[in-house]
């Protein structure tokens, strides 16, 4: 990549969107990784961080959902101690996944690639994160009706590294199909 010095031009205030109403329902279920360490310093990175840091760096994903703005692009995320944090109302389109932002969008927070120049921690979801991303994709599967085949990596719908060559996509399908079978979805 070959890169110039631009100077510096103020961005205009972004647009924020209003999300749809009635009618909306997920599509599929994206997964991501944040590509950042579990902690800077001594603070976490959880939702409220993740919202603070794509409020500042991608201000244009803003949407407006029930009076609140919402600025993380991701519906739920899930902290290497298993947390699940939300983010985005389940019913406001994310901003996570282009052409795919009809899907729920779950980042779990770490660096799973080895593309990470950092040696950012977690470098692999942790036990407790699969845990938690099985048990909440096959609550979301359940609620909407999302086939299993829309599960999902970001980098099976965008050209991008997330979530990562460590991010055990085969194990946690399997885990999801296996979590299903213990209550599978009504028939209609």
């Amino acid at each position: 990549w070959r890169t110039t010095h631009r100077p510096h031009v103020p961005m205009p205030p972004p647009v924020i969107r209003p999300a749809p109403k009635k009618g909306y329902q997920p599509e599929g279920i994206v997964i991501h990784h944040s590509e950042t360490p579990g902690k800077v310093g001594k603070i976490v990175v959880n939702a409220a961080r993740i919202n603070e840091m794509h409020k500042h760096s991608h201000p244009d994903w803003a949407r407006q959902f029930e009076g609140k703005t919402y600025y993380i692009g991701y519906h739920y995320v899930i902290l290497p101690d298993g947390t699940v944090e939300a983010g985005r109302p389940e019913l406001c389109v994310g901003s996570h996944a282009k052409h795919h932002n009809n899907w729920l969008g779950i980042c779990l927070v770490g660096a799973f690639s080895r593309h990470d120049k950092h040696k950012w921690e977690p470098s692999q979801p942790t036990t407790a994160q699969k845990q938690a991303l099985v048990k909440l994709c096959a609550k979301m599967i359940r609620k909407y009706e999302i086939p299993l085949d829309h599960v999902k990596r970001h980098s099976d719908v965008w050209q991008t590294w997330c979530p990562g060559e460590r991010f055990p996509y085969s194990e946690i399908m399997a885990d999801i199909r296996l979590e299903l079978s213990r209550a599978p979805l009504p028939t209609h």
